[in-house]
């Protein structure tokens, strides 16, 4: 008799068959920056079980759990990004930009200096991105949770949809022409000009902060 089947034989046959049970091209590729030379993104030895280069592919995942820098470039998301908490992703002269699905997942630190969102934006509690410009596409998501925050050294442009249940800081003007929600203990401060387009939506909790000189036209209430 064959007797019973050690758990992790059996955990093994499982991955074998999912791995050989889809075509290739259906399975995510994830790739790790574990930073075991130096923190330059582009160094092949900085990852596993290889470098991604400067686009993450639809069904590809990136994975930052250290400090990564990344120098003059612009880097295309069609995947999944994710910089674990205490990861900082530093990128002073470079664009990120989020193509329609991707994603990026941030619990730890990331600046730039241009973000471009056609996809989703994840700020998790606690962490921060900082950037000079930021920018929400239309059917796009931007969503900054609570302890969290998102600085725009110049401008910040939403056309989608962002909910900031956290700290929106604003250096130059805000512009928003989709649905912007200043959710329950959040905050919003534009050192600039608040504009609002016409067919907008931009509304706040009676316990959110907002910091504003000048706009528009009146915010819509949300109820508690």
């Amino acid at each position: 008799m064959l007797g019973i089947i050690p758990a992790r034989f059996l955990l093994y046959i499982s991955v074998f068959v999912a791995c050989f049970s889809f075509p290739q091209s259906v399975l995510a590729e994830v790739y790790y920056f574990i930073g075991t030379q130096n923190q330059q993104f582009d160094h092949q030895p900085n990852w596993f079980p290889s470098y991604p280069g400067l686009e993450i592919g639809p069904n590809d995942r990136v994975v930052l759990t250290d400090d990564v820098i990344l120098l003059d470039d612009v880097w295309e998301i069609f995947g999944v990004l994710e910089v674990r908490k205490g990861a900082r992703f530093w990128g002073p002269e470079c664009m990120v930009q989020v193509h329609p699905g991707g994603v990026v997942d941030i619990d730890g630190e990331m600046r730039f200096q241009e973000l471009v969102n056609f996809g989703s934006w994840f700020i998790r509690k606690g962490a921060k991105t900082k950037v000079e410009r930021f920018y929400t596409a239309p059917l796009a998501v931007t969503i900054v949770m609570s302890e969290a925050m998102l600085v725009s050294k110049a401008n910040l442009q939403n056309e989608g949809q962002f909910d900031n249940y956290g700290q929106c800081k604003v250096g130059k003007d805000f512009v928003n022409e989709g649905n912007f929600k200043l959710l329950k203990y959040s905050k919003l401060e534009v050192q600039g000009l608040m504009r609002l387009g016409d067919t907008s939506q931009l509304s706040r909790s009676s316990s959110s902060i907002l910091k504003c000189s000048r706009h528009q036209r009146k915010l819509q209430p949300i109820p508690e």
